[in-house]
């Protein structure tokens, strides 16, 4: 019950409070690469297998509304991969984690120029929802599905921060980059909650952006 009140939340109450406090101000539709690892503690404090980036796609839909000047916030759907690749017991393992997302960001605009070279530089904090898809464990080429293993959890909360440019090509069209820095809050293996070690999502994320301004 608690991810549907988050979806809720999510997207509803932006809209509702947009007849009074919240003002739509520009759609956007981005793509780009993830570059993701683990993050893995074990319960006895000793070191575990090194796990190193991995890289995947990740594509979504976002819309910002203003409630002041310089202040927005931005729900948003959101496909991305994450995983991790490590040489293991002289076997290589890659994992590759297709989740969809429910995200909401809260944006500054720290540099405003709209007027005279119409570009825009934001920062940010969000938050959301990462639900797994499906994905593959690959062993020396050899790969599983992650559904029929049941090898990782569907949940996990992700927290990010991030940097954004965007520049008008006219007062209704821009182009953009964004940049976020996320890491994963929840354990995301079955099986390692059960021995008291943890792996985490980590990861970053670049993406070019196109949308228009309302």
């Amino acid at each position: 019950m608690k991810y549907y009140s988050f979806i809720f939340a999510l997207f509803v109450v932006p809209l509702a409070f947009s007849q009074s406090k919240l003002t739509p101000d520009n759609f956007n539709v981005f793509g780009g690469l993830s570059y993701s690892n683990f993050l893995f503690e074990r319960s006895d404090g000793n070191t575990g297998p090194k796990f190193n980036y991995s890289s995947g796609k990740t594509f979504g839909l976002n819309i910002s509304y203003r409630f002041k000047t310089r202040h927005y916030l931005r729900p948003e759907l959101m496909i991305h991969q994450a995983g991790s690749a490590s040489l293991y017991g002289g076997n290589d393992i890659i994992w590759k984690l297709n989740y969809s997302s429910l995200n909401c960001s809260y944006l500054y605009k720290i540099i405003d120029q709209e007027n005279n070279f119409r570009y825009a530089i934001y920062t940010g904090v969000g938050m959301g929802f990462d639900y797994l898809l499906g994905g593959t464990q690959t062993i020396n080429k050899l790969g599983y599905d992650l559904n029929e293993t049941d090898a990782f959890k569907k949940w996990d909360v992700r927290t990010s921060i991030l940097i954004k440019g965007k520049y008008n090509i006219n007062p209704s069209f821009h182009i953009g980059l964004e940049y976020r820095f996320g890491v994963g809050l929840n354990q995301i293996e079955n099986k390692d909650s059960e021995a008291g070690q943890k792996t985490r999502n980590i990861g970053h994320i670049g993406a070019l952006l196109f949308g228009f301004d309302f």
